[in-house]
């Protein structure tokens, strides 16, 4: 994935694994939401993408400095911890195009 994206590092995490971690700005603006808008998450997982999203643009345009901006990058990191409720992951998922499987 570091190949891939051209940014971030791979660092030790628990038993064994590894983690792929991005700390830049610029690179999470320019490369890896980019990557993600192009290639959507079909899961439940979007709502978390867009969450990302959302915070990331805050920062980049200072608001996380103001009280306004720093509230609302904590009530998306609630969200993204599975806070939500079962009608926003179904109506996420009914809204997004259906995946056509081709068995060749």
């Amino acid at each position: 994935m570091q190949n891939y994206f051209d940014c971030g590092q791979v660092i030790p995490s628990s038993k064994g694994c590894k983690r792929f971690v991005v700390q830049a700005k610029g690179d999470i603006l320019n490369k890896i939401i980019p990557h993600f808008k192009d290639f959507p998450l079909v899961t439940s997982k979007g709502l978390n993408f867009e969450a990302f999203k959302e915070a990331a643009e805050i920062v980049a345009r200072g608001e996380h400095l103001n009280r306004e901006g720093l509230d609302r990058i904590i009530s998306l990191k609630g969200a993204m911890n599975n806070n939500r409720g079962f009608d926003e992951l179904f109506n996420y998922l009914q809204s997004k195009k259906k995946i056509q499987l081709n068995p060749a």
